[in-house]
Parts: structure tokens; C-alpha cells; sequence
């Protein structure tokens, strides 16, 4: 079997087990009866059908398992592209090499998971402005100081519309940025701390452009490549998602710097702190130094969700209302850290439990509130999703960024 995620699903009563490819490819997602997903967890290339028979029998009781079913779930991934071997390899390949000589990055989840077709994109997008109640005072800066950037959700747009919408209408109401840094997640990427890209952006509404003037002044400021990962672009969301936002609040074109985030996972459990990491105050020296070297007005977009937590991602309780409510109170503790744009209260968070929330903005926010150093956060929104088909949860906010006056 190749890398994969897998997790319970309920359905009509029923667990099943989602085996899903985070890279996108295998074909789709596959769901799975208890029985095939146990021998999909014993196929780690050391086993034949012998030993996977035996296997079965022993876990269900003695339940005879012919050769010809193996095959057949076999074949069903094979078909699909989880298993480890030769024709996978060869599709990796193919998908690779294609993305990394393109030019433009596709709208890859364009008609799933937003309208396709610019019309009814254009459409959606009204609806959701008009249908946000939090508006009426919002467009216009309720604190002193310039905006610098905005803290919106990447969480499933249908889901979380009233969350991300406040933070837009108040990105429209100042003057337009001529290049938006949008700090990412490299929900799969290669432990790097940032991922960038210089391909350009398809959307439904017209491409967009990468600047590829400042991300090369990054890499020289630094002195190290910041695009060796840039596959992990290819179908991550948490940029993609922001861009229909701000051609839809723009009236001018616009730049923007794509930026994956690493995880902060590795400084928790070495015990580090950034600022002990000299490669990451190299990047974070140089992005300050590149972007001061422009003369383009710059403001950031934090693509970020907060806590992810039930058996969807390895906890072994379900959430119920009791565990939400502590999830909010300590997502609070974090966001306060923001409100008052200090960074390192930022990281201690984390520090303590490493992370056990799953929290993914850690290392977007952290670098944003370093760069901007003095200033206030205020908070536009807060919600949580609750997915009751696993059990699970994500929380997400919104928030808006001031430099000092």
C-alpha cells in the first residue's frame, strides 16, 4: 500500500473506512467494510496471500477467506492507484512532471468545491455578501492604524461562508493592495518551513499572477531556494480558496506571493524555539527584506484553521459538547496571543501540549506577527465544525491586523 489516510466513516449505520490519497493520486477516495480494510492495513509488502488468509481468519474467527477475494481487493486498488507498485509509480510520475513544467497552476477545486462556471461563481459570491448580517458596520477600519492583513479560514467554503465573508468586506472597504502574501498550510508538503511557488493561479474568474520579482529577491535575501517542494501546490487548498475572495473585493489587478507554511511539530518536540532555528531566521530576515525592497503596497492573507481534533485525526474520543466548549476556550487563549500581535506568546502556546489540538496556523501566524511585530488583532468571527459522521471537529476564525498609528 502507498501512503495513504484512512479514517471511520458512519454511514446508514454502518463503519465503514474512507482510505483517501491527501496528493490526489490515487483516483478518488475509497470506501471500505471493516473486513477489507483489515487486510488493507496488513498489506505492507512483507505479507502473501498465505499469510493475509491467515491474518483474516485469525482476527474473525476462523472465517474461511478464498484466494480470489484477495484478488479482488487487490485489483480495486490496484485500479485506483493505492497500491505501491509499478503502475502507480508510473501515474505519480506522469502527474509530476506535468505540474511542475506547467506555467499555471489549475483551479483544482473549482466545481467542488465552488462554482466552476465565473457567472455562477459571481453569483455565489453575492449571495454570500448580501446574506452576511455582520456587514452593516463593518466597512470601515474600527481601529486606528492601517490594515495589514486579514486571518481567514480554508476550511470548506460552504461550510465556513460567514466566517471568511467579515474579513473580506473589510479588505474591500481600504485601498487595494497591489500584492497579497498569502501564508498558507502545507497540509502534505515536505517538512520545509515555506513552500513557494512562481506559476501563476488559474481561477474562474481570470488568472492570477505571481510575483515572481519579490519571491526571487526572498530566495537571494535568504540565500536559500524556497521552490524545491513546489508540487505540494498542486492540490493544496488553502491558497486557491482565498483567490475567488479577492478578485471579488479588488476593482484592480492584483500580485500575490503563494506561500506554503511547514508545521511547527518539529521545534515542539526538539524543545526549540524559532529563533534558535538559524535557517528559519534566515527566511523570516529575508521575506521582511524582500518585501521592504518593494515599492508595491503589500498587505498578508493568513489562509489558516485552528483545531482539529476527534477520531477523523487520531484522538480516541468522540467530540461532544463538552470538548467543544473546552477547544473554544483554549482556541481563545491562542487567538488572544494574535489580538495582541505578539509572537513568541504565540509559539508558548503551542509549546506545552506540542500541539495536541492539531492546530495548523502555528507557523503562518507565527511568521506574520513577527514581521508586523507592533500593532493590534481584532476578531471578525469564530465558528467550529462539527462533522458528525466521524465525530470529529474543525475551528476556525477570522481576524483583521493593524500596524500602530
Amino acid at each position: 500500500m502507498r501512503a495513504v489516510e484512512a479514517f471511520p466513516v458512519e454511514q446508514d449505520g454502518e463503519t465503514l473506512f474512507c482510505l483517501h490519497d491527501p496528493e490526489a493520486f490515487a483516483e478518488k477516495p475509497l470506501l471500505l467494510p471493516l473486513p477489507w480494510f483489515f487486510l488493507v492495513a496488513q498489506m505492507d509488502g512483507t505479507r502473501g496471500t498465505a499469510a493475509l488468509q491467515a491474518a483474516f481468519a485469525s482476527q474473525f474467527q476462523g472465517l474461511d477467506l478464498p484466494e480470489a477475494r484477495i484478488h479482488e481487493l487487490t485489483e480495486l486498488l490496484d485500479r485506483h492507484g493505492f497500491l505501491d507498485n509499478a503502475n502507480s509509480a508510473a501515474r505519480i510520475r506522469e502527474v509530476r512532471e506535468a505540474f511542475l513544467a506547467a506555467d499555471m497552476r489549475p483551479a483544482w477545486h473549482a466545481g467542488a468545491a465552488y462554482p466552476k462556471e465565473p457567472a455562477d461563481l459571481l453569483r455565489w459570491l453575492d449571495g454570500l455578501f448580501a446574506a452576511d448580517a455582520t456587514g452593516e458596520g463593518a466597512e470601515h477600519n474600527p481601529v486606528d492604524g492601517a490594515l495589514r492583513g486579514i486571518l481567514v479560514p480554508h476550511m470548506d467554503l460552504r461550510v465556513a461562508a460567514s466566517v471568511y465573508v467579515p474579513a473580506y468586506r473589510l479588505l474591500r472597504s481600504v485601498e487595494p493592495a497591489d500584492l497579497y502574501v498569502i501564508l498558507g498550510v502545507a497540509h502534505h508538503g515536505d517538512g520545509a518551513c515555506f513552500i513557494a511557488t512562481s506559476k501563476d493561479f488559474e481561477t474562474p474568474l481570470g488568472p492570477v499572477s505571481t510575483d515572481r520579482e519579490t519571491l526571487q529577491r526572498w530566495e537571494e535575501e535568504a540565500g536559500l531556494p524556497l521552490c524545491d517542494g513546489e508540487l505540494a501546490h498542486r492540490v493544496e487548498h488553502s491558497i486557491e480558496f482565498q483567490l475567488p475572495f479577492l478578485q471579488y473585493v479588488n476593482n484592480r489587478p492584483f500580485q500575490i506571493l503563494p506561500v506554503l507554511c511547514g508545521p511547527l511539530e518539529p521545534l515542539l518536540h526538539a524543545g526549540t524555539e524559532p529563533g534558535q532555528v538559524p535557517e528559519l531566521a534566515r527566511l523570516l530576515e529575508g521575506l521582511a527584506a524582500a518585501i521592504g525592497r518593494t515599492e508595491k503596497r503589500v498587505q498578508f492573507v493568513l489562509s489558516v484553521d485552528l483545531s482539529h481534533v476527534g477520531p477523523k485525526f487520531g484522538d480516541a474520543d468522540a467530540i461532544r459538547d463538552e470538548q467543544a466548549a473546552q477547544v473554544r476556550a483554549r482556541d481563545a487563549e491562542l487567538l488572544a496571543c494574535a489580538e495582541g500581535v505578539d509572537a513568541d506568546a504565540w509559539f508558548a502556546h503551542f509549546a506545552g501540549d506540542k500541539n495536541a489540538r492539531r492546530v495548523d496556523a502555528g507557523l503562518a501566524v507565527y511568521t506574520f506577527l513577527s514581521l508586523l511585530r507592533r500593532g493590534q488583532g481584532m476578531m471578525l468571527g469564530y465558528d467550529q465544525d462539527r462533522q458528525p459522521e466521524t465525530d470529529s471537529m474543525v475551528s476556525y476564525a477570522s481576524m483583521a491586523f493593524f500596524s500602530e498609528t
